[in-house]
């Protein structure tokens, strides 16, 4: 079996294009609430709008970015390289015409 990289590859570009299509918005949402509760947490409510918050909301905010957009493309490469890998065992094997040796001398 042959190493082909190029299903993985389609299938990872599909997952980040994807991601910024369905998930870019949800995650930066949830991902700020959630720094918005650990600075709660640390700083107390009301969140005061200091440095230091606000940079733990940023936090927040890239973290459920990078762990989402993860998600997305190394779901999707998994799946194109197995959508590769079963294409390939399913399809018959190509027929390759051997050249004839020519009678002509």
């Amino acid at each position: 079996m042959k190493n082909n990289k190029v299903p993985s590859v389609i299938g990872a570009a599909l997952g980040f294009a994807l991601f910024l299509v369905v998930g870019l918005m949800p995650t930066l949402v949830y991902g700020g609430y959630a720094g918005l509760l650990l600075a709660g947490g640390i700083f107390g409510t009301p969140v005061p709008t200091t440095l230091l918050p606000r940079a733990l909301v940023m936090f927040g905010m890239g973290l459920g970015v990078t762990g989402v957009a993860f998600f997305f493309t190394v779901g999707r490469a998994v799946a194109g390289t197995l959508a590769g890998a079963i294409a390939q065992k399913v399809s018959p094997k190509a027929v390759v015409a051997q050249p004839q040796p020519s009678t002509n001398r």
